[in-house]
């Protein structure tokens, strides 16, 4: 299981250029995209809430919605225009999938979003399962979209991975009782071990080596 954005896939260009856009239908000032990226990971209120209370307009909760509906029309039309998949990619899910082992996505990207950044790019014939954000699921760091995105794939925790690049995916795999691996590349501005993170890598070619040190291989 691989978390989305920041994992998977570098996002964070078309993000900020959505929120700006939606902060200049309020005359804020917009953000640096190092400045969004601070804001993400917890979903699209949050990152709302985060980068309007940082310009000192912290949203009321009788705008969310329309806020909301504000930011996704201007991110679906932006969707992957600058989002690509982190290098190795491709070659660690064509490696994965051609041995059996079954591969999703665990965001809290709201779901629909998410599919439409798995379709784009392509990651769809690789990671067949795509579980996000629902009215009815809660987020990360919970366990439940992770359980639930093993079910889906027909695997049990004991014999599962979490890929991720933040807090809230080492204490959602933790929560879980699945083993992670983190990566160092991803929107985290603390460092992996300082997060709980047993093993980090610096790129996806070490994968195989991080999964040999799970299994007490190294």
């Amino acid at each position: 299981m691989f978390d989305l954005d920041g994992t998977l896939v570098d996002s964070s260009h078309d993000i900020a250029e959505s929120l700006n856009q939606l902060l200049a239908t309020l005359q804020l000032a917009p953000f640096s995209v190092p400045e969004v990226v601070d804001f993400i990971g917890n979903g699209i209120p949050a990152l709302i809430t985060k980068a309007l209370s940082a310009r000192g307009h912290p949203p009321d909760p009788d705008e969310m919605n329309a806020l909301l509906t504000t930011f996704r029309s201007f991110y679906v039309d932006c969707l992957t225009k600058s989002t690509k998949p982190y290098a190795g990619v491709l070659e660690l899910a064509s490696n994965l999938t051609s041995r059996g082992i079954a591969l999703g996505v665990c965001t809290n990207k709201e779901e629909a979003l998410a599919c439409g950044i798995v379709d784009n790019l392509g990651l769809r014939d690789h990671f067949t399962v795509v579980v996000g954000s629902k009215p009815d699921r809660p987020r990360k760091p919970s366990p439940v979209p992770l359980l639930e995105t093993i079910a889906m794939l027909g695997g049990t925790p004991e014999n599962s991975i979490m890929v991720g690049d933040s807090a809230v995916d080492v204490n959602c795999a933790r929560n879980a009782g699945v083993a992670f691996v983190g990566v160092t590349f991803g929107y985290s501005r603390t460092p992996l071990a300082s997060l709980g993170a047993g093993i980090a890598i610096d790129h996806f070619s070490e994968f195989g080596a991080a999964c040999e040190f799970l299994r007490g291989g190294a």
